[in-house]
């Protein structure tokens, strides 16, 4: 079974994501923030991270920094799912992204690139 981590500080869209996910047959974690994710990966490596930029504590931004140079997150595909793709001050999207998912995007949307990237890996 494919593991999926969801880091976003809305417990909402988590929640969504998790019981969609789940339904699909994938085991899904979640993190409120880039930090907690660091930490879960080093516990449990994902097949897939889904990703919010605008975070408290530790953005997105930082968080795809710090995972850049930990052996546990090399090569684990990353899915940016967020309404903004630039904030002042920071770098456009970094290469290391497989897909960007535009909030408020379609469930669809989001279960089709899920599978496609898991079936790829």
């Amino acid at each position: 079974m494919s593991s999926i981590l969801v880091v976003d500080d809305d417990p909402d869209i988590r929640d969504l994501v998790r019981e969609v996910l789940e339904f699909d047959g994938y085991e899904v974690s979640e993190a409120q923030d880039g930090a907690v994710a660091l930490e879960q990966i080093h516990q449990h490596r994902p097949d897939l991270v889904l990703l919010d930029l605008g975070m408290p504590v530790m953005d997105g931004w930082t968080f795809l920094k710090q995972c850049c140079g930990e052996p546990d997150c090399r090569g684990v595909p990353v899915v940016v799912m967020s309404a903004v793709a630039r904030q002042p001050g920071r770098p456009s999207i970094p290469e290391r992204i497989t897909h960007f998912l535009h909030k408020p995007f379609e469930l669809t949307d989001l279960q089709s690139t899920v599978a496609q990237l898991l079936a790829a890996s």
